[in-house]
């Protein structure tokens, strides 16, 4: 079972909602459309290309407000000039609308304006938004900008807002466009805003989970002004902004001058009251047409200044931002994929919090460092196939990720994070999401294979449908206070020959916790499994290792079995309330038993088949039917061990099995002390062993002419 916070959801452009999915429709003449399902919205006209591209175009979305006569509509239509012109100083950018209404719209919008026309004031209805796809943006990638608008007179009414402007209440940043010039007094602002929050109050918003951009509107006005900071002057005199350089320190300087010069300016309390009522405030400064105009008309052509800098800040407070380090210097990018593409190996890419959606999965044949905020700050996903990161790093290098999360969140049959070749190291992550096709060859959180080392510490493995980690090969890792929990099949899968170290790990509500094969060299050391459906820990196909000091309870069949031809040491665990042997030895098994507790089980040590181990020094107490039970021909040496206190016998040879039973002590069990079946081997040992008040009898033998001392 998935967690519900791996689904990905789309967001309606017209709601701003969250949904699972949209509804097609067709109209009369046979077109096809979509709509939103939520019953506020209901939104038709949706274009099939938003979802069809959703995750490699994110929404964007642009909600503008402002007084009238303030510049919106202005403002939007030499934006859209802009976006004719930068094309040709940034490489591969390209932009086209999503509906032909739009297409139309805007094009009699800039047909206007280069015949000298003013648009005509936005009417007070409802909007529909104005989708635009940005693409190949440097350093950013793309989006869909969705642009609302509106009238002015929408503004100074709180139910007009409601009725005609109810798209600002999920709007993640508003853009308000502010002329000084048109104002009659500053309160005008501060009166604004009150209406705003009061509306989005009764509409169940919360301006304290937006970012408002302020937009100071006919710049070219305000330079007369001679208290106008310089930064302000010289950008409205060079305004070329391009997101692989320094613009955003720029436009971090604007803002900051601004919030300043209109502190000292009498607009204090549309300062402070801002920055109290939203989650941030940036600050800058346009001209729509760079001149005056006169009438219904343009004196000159126009000269726009400035207009892609509300542009910037959308990205900035929609986009997490992501920096790459090499050395000392510091490049910011607002996409991932752009990020990994552009930063040499080895440097360290560092994640703010948010959460990243990959539109592919991140393929790295060099050495990737993946640096977030934090597990529940800094999440990666993806819902293609096949994988989320794929690694495959020379041998002298690899993968590194911290305090992050990566999931996979498609239907499609993926691993999480694979790791070919290559080093990895792996600190405070969260994989999960992996997804099973059906086969068992896929979804596991994170699959490491080749002859390379690894480390994992405190990391989270979880809802996954294969295995939490896999390891293959001749690869050695070393896991350290860990969490697999909720994988479908094992917390952990070792099928490596390298060397395996597991220590202070969880393993949790998996098929099985942890399951060893072919390894020769294996450390599992103060883990702790719990509640798996099958075995806490299971050892197989001749794996060798240390087992020590692990707490292994409530596992549905065995807490730790050992089966075919497994040679383990198991010391100092404790095994308690697994729901058939607290440790079983089945069909070949060997090696040792020293000084382990199996406490509540139904049997405490089980023998089966052809097991061959010495057990030395355990305590099997209170387990439902007996401390130890041998079954079929299996044998070892059973040793100084208590078995004291189980609901039938301290011990049990059953079939033909055939221990040594040497200076153990078994006393107060509720049948016999020791239980020897009619069909037991003649050839048994018993001796020195302290068999005392149990219920029934301290010994039955049932053979005939057996031999006990």
């Amino acid at each position: 079972m998935m967690p519900a916070t791996t689904v990905a959801a789309m967001r309606c452009p017209y709601c701003y909602g969250e949904v699972a999915r949209f509804e097609e429709i067709e109209d009369p003449s046979g077109g096809r459309s979509l709509s939103c399902p939520r019953m506020e919205c209901r939104a038709q006209n949706i274009p099939m290309l938003y979802q069809r591209d959703y995750h490699r175009y994110p929404p964007m979305p642009c909600s503008i407000i402002g007084l009238s006569n303030h510049g919106k509509t202005e403002y939007i239509n030499a934006l859209l000039d802009e976006f004719d012109r930068i094309g040709r100083d940034w490489p591969g950018f390209h932009y086209h609308w999503l509906s032909e209404t739009a297409l139309r719209e805007a094009r009699n919008r800039l047909e206007d304006r280069a015949a000298g026309r003013l648009s005509n004031a936005t009417r007070s209805v409802f909007p529909d938004p104005q989708m635009l796809r940005l693409a190949n943006v440097p350093n950013i990638g793309g989006n869909h900008l969705i642009i609302y608008d509106t009238g002015g007179e929408t503004f100074e009414d709180a139910g007009l807002l409601r009725d005609a402007g109810r798209y600002v209440r999920n709007s993640p940043s508003i853009i308000w466009l502010v002329s000084l010039s048109d104002l009659d007094r500053p309160t005008q602002l501060s009166d604004m805003l009150t209406i705003y929050q009061q509306a989005m109050i009764e509409m169940g918003g919360n301006p304290k989970q937006q970012t408002l951009i302020l937009v100071l509107t006919k710049g070219d006005l305000l330079l007369e002004m001679p208290e106008l900071p310089a930064s302000c002057s010289e950008f409205l005199q060079n305004d070329r902004l391009d997101p692989r350089g320094d613009s955003w320190g720029r436009l971090q300087q604007i803002s900051d001058d601004l919030e300043r010069w209109l502190t000292q300016s009498g607009y204090h309390n549309l300062v402070n009251f801002s920055r109290e009522s939203f989650r941030e405030v940036r600050y800058c400064i346009v001209s729509a047409l760079g001149t005056s105009a006169d009438g219904s008309r343009m004196e000159v052509a126009p000269m726009p200044r400035g207009v892609m800098a509300p542009i910037f800040w959308l990205w900035r407070s929609q986009h997490s931002g992501v920096w790459v380090q090499v050395g000392q210097q510091r490049s910011l990018y607002l996409s991932l994929p752009e990020a990994i593409q552009a930063a040499p190996a080895g440097a360290i890419i560092t994640l703010e919090p948010g959460t990243y959606l990959l539109p592919e999965p991140i393929v790295s044949r060099r050495t990737l460092r993946l640096h977030g905020s934090g597990l529940e700050n800094t999440i990666i996903r993806c819902m293609k196939d096949e994988y989320v990161i794929h690694s495959h790093a020379p041998e002298a290098g690899g993968l590194e990720l911290r305090n992050l999360t990566i999931e996979h969140a498609g239907n499609a049959g993926a691993d999480v994070v694979r790791v070919t070749s290559g080093k990895v190291l792996m600190e405070r992550c969260r994989i999960r999401g992996g997804r099973s096709e059906g086969t068992g060859t896929t979804g596991s959180g994170l699959i490491v294979s080749g002859g390379m080392n690894g480390r994992l510490v405190q990391c989270e493995f979880t809802y996954n449908q294969g295995d939490g980690v896999q390891v293959h090969r001749n690869a050695s890792l070393e896991l350290i206070g860990c969490l697999c929990q909720f994988n479908e099949r094992s917390g952990i899968h070792w099928l490596s020959d390298g060397k395996a170290t597991i220590t202070q790990t969880r393993c949790l509500n998996n098929k099985r916790g942890i399951r060893m094969e072919r390894t020769q060299n294996a450390a599992i050391t103060g883990n702790f499994l719990m509640d798996n459906t099958e075995y806490g820990i299971d050892l197989r196909d001749g794996s060798h290792g240390k087992i020590e000091q692990n707490r292994i309870e409530g596992n549905r069949i065995h807490g730790i079995r050992l089966v075919r031809d497994a040679n383990w040491q198991l010391h100092k665990n404790a095994c308690k309330k697994n729901t058939q042997a607290g440790i079983a030895l089945t069909e070949s098994a060997k090696g040792m038993l020293v000084q382990n507790e199996c406490i509540e089980n139904l049997v405490g040590i089980l023998y089966q088949g052809q097991a061959e181990l010495d057990a030395e020094e355990n305590r099997c107490v209170q387990n439902q039917r007996a401390g130890i039970v041998l079954e079929g021909n299996s044998g070892g040496r059973l040793k100084a061990n208590l078995c004291e206190d189980n609901q039938y016998d301290g011990v049990l040879v059953g079939d033909t099995a055939r221990p040594i039973v040497d200076h153990n002590t078994f006393r107060l069990n509720q049948r016999y002390g020791i239980f020897i079946a009619r069909t037991a081997s003649q050839t048994q040992l018993l001796r020195g062993n302290q068999i005392t008040q149990n219920r029934t009898r301290d010994i039955q033998d049932e053979r005939r002419g057996g031999w006990f001392g």
